[in-house]
Parts: C-alpha cells; structure tokens; sequence
C-alpha cells in the first residue's frame, strides 16, 4: 500500500477528489490474500490487475457522521479479497491497467539496493487524535504555551502558517459539529490551550464549542500558505505558529514533530499515547500485559491475548 501511495503520488491528490487509501485498499488485500495463496509472481499480478479493475479512489467529502467511508473500504477489501481467489482460479487482468487508468507512475518508486522501500521506512505515528496535516502546527502552539508559561486566556490570535498544499484542508471549519470536524485547526488548537488532555480522545464524545473561551480562540486562529513550507512538502509536513497575547508576541516552527521517523515517540512515548488513549475508550486488555508482549516480540502471545478477551 506504501509504494501504491508513492506510485500515486498520494501527498498530492489527496487534495483534490482522490482518496489514496481507497485507491490502495483493493490492490492491497489482494497482494494479501495473493501471497497467503502462494499465487506465483504472474498469478500475483493478475490479482492485482483484476483487483485494480474494481478500485475507485473517490469517496466524497463526508463530514458528518456516522460516515459511509468505512463501509466503502470494507467493500475495497473485500473485492481485494474476490481478486486473489479469482486469480488463484485462473482468471486473468489486464497488466496495463495501473499506468492506463490509475495514472500509477513506476518512475515515482524509491527502493535501497536492498529493494526496500524507502517510503516505509519513514512511517510514523501520531501522538494523539489529530490530521497529520495540522500536527506540527497544534505541537508547535503546545510546546509555546507550555514552554513559555503562557496563559491561554490572554492569547489575542494565533496565526497558523502550513504548506499550500493542506492549508484549506485544515481550515475548513473553525466550529466543529463532529467528530471528523473536530480536527481542524481550529478546534485543535482550543483543546491544547484548555483541555490537552481531550487531543487524545479518539471518540471527541462532547465537544466544547459552546464555550465562551474556546470559541474566542478558535475565532482568532488564522491559517495561511508559507511559501517556505510549501516548498519542502511532501518531504517534510511543518507548521509554525506565530501567537500574540498580552505579554508579548511569539514564534515558533515545527518540522519533525513527535512521532515522525526522525522523531520517534520510542516505547515510553508510545506507551504513554496509548495509557491516555484508554482513558476514553472502553478497554478489557491491560495496557501493561500489551506493552510487555510487544517489546518482546511475542506475535503468539499477543494473538492468545485478542482471541481471550472477545
């Protein structure tokens, strides 16, 4: 799903009317499903042709919920899952569908000589309920609050600086009415000046837009392109901040914001992610008993663990 997203350039038309995980999830499910099969590598490409033959990578813009989007990569899946039994079958694709009609460019893979690629080796993870868009710019308003001593109810404005690329992406809506809303700007922002703690809830169960400060905040955030910033997009997904308050003006960047691959949250970090993730969603496996069988690579152990807690 990595090199579809790199072939794709998924960075790019994420923007516009594609949706990169759709777009992949088929193709994905059924190289899954492919291998498992132990398809051959020609058997392994008809699968990914026939699957590729029933991939759209349009969605709509859904902002309400109870969204449809998972229902509609559920279908992606499992027409994946068609495509590799298909081809496990017999049935063959046509092998020039992804430059053709998918506008798949081969040119855009980056591979090491060991043939790995380099895309995924640069995987993070987000420390708490954000878009990854708006993470570097929510980290760099946070740490100035907190390193400055600054208080939040003498903040005056806040002006977001971001690449071109995702600037109305995170702009969309300054009052949020759901939960997919909820991680605009805007709303982020609020939440890491009054409630830090409610950026790790994943459920964003109440919303406090009918607060008097929050919503003075939130009306006072500003979003623009920097022309910096745009430039090194997709490389690096920055943001800055410039906040004026009472006591004074202040600044501050965030290129590489916790949890990218250059730097890592490491296990205390990921483990405290997930300690305040579990505060606001029901949970019937110990966090401690996770974190040990992963540190230690227990697979076994950690699937024993699922199948006695369903």
């Amino acid at each position: 799903m990595t090199a579809l997203g790199v072939a794709a350039d998924g960075p790019s038309i994420v923007y516009g009317t594609r949706w990169p995980t759709h777009l992949g999830a088929a193709m994905t499910a059924a190289a899954t499903v492919g291998k498992i099969l132990g398809l051959s590598e020609n058997r392994l490409l008809h699968a990914l042709a026939i699957a590729a033959s029933m991939t759209t990578d349009t969605a709509g813009r859904i902002s309400a919920n109870p969204t449809s989007r998972w229902l509609t990569l559920g279908c992606a899946v499992q027409a994946g899952i068609s495509a590799a039994v298909g081809a496990d079958a017999g049935l063959v694709g046509d092998e020039a569908i992804f430059s053709a009609c998918l506008n798949l460019d081969p040119q855009r893979f980056r591979a090491d000589g060991a043939g790995r690629l380099l895309a995924l080796e640069r995987v993070g993870l987000k420390p708490y309920h954000t878009s990854r868009q708006g993470l570097s710019a929510t980290e760099a308003f946070a740490s100035l609050v907190r390193d400055e001593g600054l208080d939040s109810d003498s903040i005056e404005s806040v002006e977001v600086s971001v690449p071109a690329q995702y600037r109305a992406m995170i702009d969309r809506t300054k009052r949020p009415r759901s939960k997919t809303e909820s991680r605009g700007i805007h709303y982020q922002l609020a939440l890491a000046a009054f409630y830090p703690q409610e950026l790790f809830d994943i459920e964003r169960s109440v919303l406090r837009t009918s607060e008097p400060r929050v919503i003075r905040l939130m009306d006072n955030v500003t979003v623009t392109a920097s022309g910096a910033l745009t430039q090194l997009y997709p490389q690096v997904w920055p943001g800055a901040v410039r906040v004026r308050t009472l006591q004074g003006t202040f600044e501050r960047e965030v290129l590489h914001p916790r949890g990218d691959s250059e730097n890592p949250l490491g296990w205390h970090g990921l483990e405290q992610k997930w300690a305040a993730i579990f505060q606001s969603v029901p949970t019937t496996i110990g966090l401690d008993k996770l974190a040990a069988l992963a540190r230690s690579d227990d697979a076994a152990g950690l699937w024993n663990v699922l199948l006695e807690s369903e």
